[in-house]
């Protein structure tokens, strides 16, 4: 049997000490990509939420009578802005509408748009 002479078993200091630098490093990458991840999720559900009330407004617009469809504007539950220009070439009108969010400091927008015919 021969003996092993200098060799020890476990695992340094020094090693250790890296291994837990390395970890720290991924941690803290995998956390910053969960901020930019949630970030996101949020951030698609207001674009959801702002295209709905857009919608919804075109979709009445289209059962309203043709002659009441003006520009204007409005809020949506005190947090979306949406703001409609509406032209008529004396056929049909074109309705663009922009919904902009949060309503005191707009930093997003979405734009709309339909064409309504008079009947």
């Amino acid at each position: 049997m021969v003996k092993e002479l200098g060799r020890q078993k476990g695992s340094s200091l020094i090693e250790v000490v890296i291994a837990m630098v390395i970890m720290a490093l991924l941690l803290t990458g995998l956390n910053s990509f969960l901020v930019a991840l949630i970030n996101s999720n949020v951030y698609s559900k207001e674009i959801s939420a702002a295209t709905a009330t857009g919608n919804a407004l075109l979709e009445r617009f289209r059962t309203t009578e043709y002659t009441t469809i003006m520009t204007g504007s409005d809020v949506v539950k005190n947090r979306y802005l949406r703001s409609w220009t509406v032209t008529d070439d004396g056929k049909e009108k074109k309705v663009n509408m922009a919904v902009s969010w949060p309503q005191t400091t707009p930093k997003h927008v979405i734009e709309l748009s339909t064409i309504i015919s008079k009947p």
